[in-house]
């Protein structure tokens, strides 16, 4: 790619004092002008269409190409039009390159190019997207009020007017593109103190910047001040307040908000709920009930949004979907997808990866893949995202090496497995108890430049801890500090885990101790799988002394736990038929259901016909078995 300091000319006062500005030329190119060889006015715009495709792609060399063929092509004594010097600047900023961006700027300085606000808004943009806006600012600030004794800049006479009335919005926006809510406002104050009034783009970026932080307060002051400068949200600032109180689940609050924006003394910026509820809004308010898995309030949302006369979208269609799978409410994603078809709305990426992504947490690989290869029907094409719900569905089941298939099969379509995608194929042979294969995944992982993450060592050690090899998942924790990676709570719980499944209860409780002789503080899940190997040895009183440490550890015993006490109970030598009972009468007391599981080790311990009879007795009669 070409440099662009190449195309940069000296700094802006070296070109002034070099080339002292004069009046600009008259309009640069009208409708009937024809170049030289019949060249008019369509084929400077032939060239700008050129400009634009390379600047959308973020291509700069292209662009500047393109920009040299219209050069060519125009006569010496014309000047291009500002549209296709601007358009190779939007390059710039769709690459981020403000530097680049600086020196073509400089450039259209020394050529005398009539400046526009898009000219400054694209070179703002490519300061925002390269997360320069303390350079920008700087440097805007000194076109607009120079230094005493320089030459004004002819972008700053020519444009200065203009400018003027635009710059404070184009900051607005630049920085609210790169995230800083709080510097937009302090350009929004700015504009109020040079005694222009911001408009309600400026406003809604402000907004908008706020609600991608989550900073639902900062956004409702912001649109509380929209509201007190007479302005009316539109539907990016609506959507954006909407979506953050979704999250947060003040989406109410928001409404009301939205509905209280009305200024006494200018009532015609009154406006009831109906008028300002637009698809965007609608759909914000979808998604948020999505996030939350409430089916119900998508649906109620986008029937309100039919209602009003609204068309549903393949967004909105995709919200209510996802709303679906994160229930794990397959049979309605599908249902959806179905309206899509009949109300003619073409199902995207995001829609087939969705279903997908839902197969894949129910394990249904097999449904999976016939999504996938629905995608390739219709010409669409996976990502990442979608191979690794594929290659999690086959992990989830066990089948590691339908796992590792995918992820070549990813390779070979020209998709770069991820950490993610390595790490699900590792968790395939774990689940196996595959250690080999495991191991190989892990160092396959690495040579492909991978790091090796937290993530993938615990699956490592999971899979000898699921091959009862305690021995080897020990190995594997401790090599983690010559690698660099820190152990965490799950790490531990493998090992623990290993020594358990192999039957060593005092093993399992060793490493219980260990961790907190480590300041790894162990969980829920550490004393359950302590507690269940004691069960399995039928040792009820090891049980009791885990549990000791679970109160003094402030972790309320659940399901697993209780009927793990009840597994003891049937396990020991002989029966503890009473203590199984009391047990079983206690978590009734304190409100644990119990389930088939716990019922079954019940009758273990006390007998089945006396367990029917005690779950007549307690009107548990539906979980006889």
């Amino acid at each position: 790619m070409r440099c662009s300091r190449c195309l940069r000319l000296p700094p802006v006062r070296r070109c002034i004092q070099e080339n002292p500005w004069k009046p600009p030329p008259p309009p640069l190119v009208p409708q009937n002008h024809t170049f030289p060889g019949g060249h008019g006015f369509g084929s400077w715009f032939s060239h700008l269409q050129a400009i634009d495709e390379a600047a959308k792609r973020g291509d700069v060399e292209g662009a500047n190409d393109a920009f040299s063929a219209a050069l060519r092509a125009k006569d010496p004594a014309e000047q291009l039009p500002t549209a296709l010097w601007n358009t190779v600047l939007k390059a710039y900023a769709k690459a981020g390159d403000f530097t680049g961006a600086r020196g073509w700027f400089d450039r259209m300085i020394y050529h005398n190019v009539s400046m526009n606000a898009q000219t400054f808004g694209k070179l703002l943009d490519s300061a925002a997207t390269a997360g320069r806006i303390a350079e920008a600012e700087r440097w805007i600030m000194e076109l607009i009020h120079p230094a005493p004794g320089h030459h004004q800049p002819a972008a700053s006479s020519t444009a200065r007017a203009r400018m003027d009335s635009h710059v404070y919005s184009i900051m607005v926006s630049a920085c609210a593109k790169a995230g800083d809510a709080k510097r937009a406002e302090l350009w929004l104050e700015r504009s109020s103190s040079a005694g222009l009034a911001a408009d309600a783009a400026s406003y809604g970026a402000v907004i908008d910047a706020h609600a991608r932080l989550e900073d639902l307060d900062g956004a409702l002051v912001s649109l509380a001040a929209m509201g007190a400068a007479s302005l009316r949200p539109d539907a990016v600032a609506q959507g954006a307040v909407l979506n953050a109180g979704g999250k947060v689940g003040r989406w109410q609050e928001v409404l009301t908000t939205l509905d209280s924006l009305v200024d006494a003394s200018s009532p015609e910026v009154a406006y009831s709920r109906e008028p300002f509820m637009d698809p965007v809004s609608f759909t914000s308010l979808a998604d948020a009930c999505a996030k939350k898995g409430d089916i119900e309030g998508v649906v109620s949302w986008l029937g309100k949004m039919e209602a009003a006369g609204h068309a549903l979208t393949v967004v909105s269609c995709n919200t209510a979907i996802d709303a679906c799978v994160r229930r794990g409410r397959l049979g309605e994603a599908r249902r959806w997808l179905g309206k899509m078809f009949r109300l003619g709305i073409l199902p995207n990426e995001f829609t087939y990866t969705t279903l997908i992504n839902g197969c894949a947490r129910k394990g249904e690989a097999r449904e999976a893949e016939e999504w996938l290869e629905e995608m390739w029907r219709v010409s669409l094409k996976p990502n990442e995202v979608t191979y690794n719900a594929i290659i999690d569905a086959h992990a989830k089941n066990g089948d590691g090496g339908s796992a590792a298939k995918w992820l070549q099969h990813m390779e070979e379509e020209g998709v770069a497995p991820d950490e993610v995608s390595y790490t699900a194929v590792i968790d395939g042979c774990a689940r196996q108890g595959d250690t080999d294969g495991a191991v190989r995944w892990l160092r396959r992982m690495e040579k492909a430049g991978i790091k090796r993450s937290l993530c993938a060592h615990n699956a490592v050690i999971a899979s000898f801890a699921n091959a009862g090899d305690s021995q080897g998942a020990s190995q594997w924790l401790h090599s983690m500090a010559a690698l660099r990676v820190e152990p965490d709570v799950i790490s531990y719980n493998a090992v623990v885990n290993s020594h358990a499944k192999s039957g060593d209860s005092a093993g399992a409780s060793a490493w219980l101790e260990r961790m907190k002789e480590l300041a790894v503080v162990p969980n829920l899940i550490t004393y359950n799988t302590v507690v269940a190997a004691y069960a399995r040895r039928g040792n009820p009183d090891g049980v009791a002394d885990v549990l000791d440490a679970m109160t003094a550890a402030d972790l309320e015993p659940s399901l697993v736990t209780w009927t793990s006490m009840i597994t003891a109970c049937a396990n020991s030598s002989p029966r503890r038929a009473e203590a199984a009972e009391r047990v079983f009468r206690q978590m009734l007391k304190i409100g644990m259901k119990p389930n088939k599981v716990t019922v079954q080790a019940l009758g273990r311990a006390i007998g089945f016909k006396k367990r029917n009879l005690l779950l007549q007795e307690l009107g548990l009669k539906d979980l006889e078995s």
